[in-house]
């Protein structure tokens, strides 16, 4: 068994043209999901044409909210010291939040 762990997700992309070329409508995580979305789409909205796409996600820019950010960085910054606790602590939290992201996606 190897140590391998992705570094990629597929995600199956529906994107529709309303009038002003292809936008990218909604994902879903497997095939099967995504060409049931499309039957809906098709039923409802026959006068738009769909087209569907795969596409690689990296796992590795997975990003913080705005608050989320907003409080890392200030918790880093303010206390640089790396015998902090409060430093050690964020740092922390940092990687089990990115843990807790990375699971949600197996």
């Amino acid at each position: 068994m190897s140590n391998y762990i992705r570094k990629t997700k597929g995600e199956y992309q529906l994107h529709i043209n309303y009038g002003q070329g292809f936008e990218h409508e909604l994902s879903e995580d497997s095939r099967k999901e995504l060409m049931q979305r499309v039957k809906e789409y098709r039923e409802n909205c026959p006068q738009y044409p769909l087209k569907t796409k795969k596409v690689r996600i990296k796992l590795t820019t997975l990003k913080l909210d705005d608050h989320e950010a907003w409080c890392l960085t200030e918790i880093l910054t303010r206390f640089k010291s790396k015998d902090c606790d409060l430093h050690n602590h964020a740092l922390k939290l940092y990687e089990r939040l990115i843990a807790e992201r990375l699971k949600s996606y197996f």
